[in-house]
């Protein structure tokens, strides 16, 4: 593929367990839809999680943001999700006693029902 438009609408990203905040903003521009799921691999990664109260952040400035694996902030973490074109539920978003904060247009998929 050699377009850029078209390359970021195919990104899919999964981080592994973190003992720090993640926060990832996805910048306005050319790029697409952004998806938490899962990576293939020798260290194949699946959703995004973080340990001991560590916060997560994600932000798409265009596109959708669509969640097909479990986003976990373990402990008091916060889950903060932005998608300016929307937001697409298809798995499970948790915190043990943080808060979980949806901004955009929320789509459910069957299996968050």
């Amino acid at each position: 593929v050699n377009d850029a438009a078209t390359v970021a609408t195919l990104i899919s990203i999964a981080l592994p367990v973190a003992w720090g905040d993640i926060v990832l903003n996805q910048i306005s521009g050319n790029q697409g839809n952004l998806t938490i799921g899962t990576t293939t691999g020798a260290a194949a990664l699946d959703g995004i999680s973080t340990m001991n109260g560590r916060n997560i952040e994600v932000v798409t400035q265009a596109g959708t943001l669509t969640i097909t694996r479990t986003v976990t902030a373990n402990g008091s973490g916060d889950v903060t999700l932005t998608g300016t074109s929307g937001i697409s539920l298809n798995n499970d978003i948790r915190t043990t006693t943080g808060n979980i904060t949806l901004t955009g247009a929320v789509t459910l998929g069957a299996d968050t029902i």
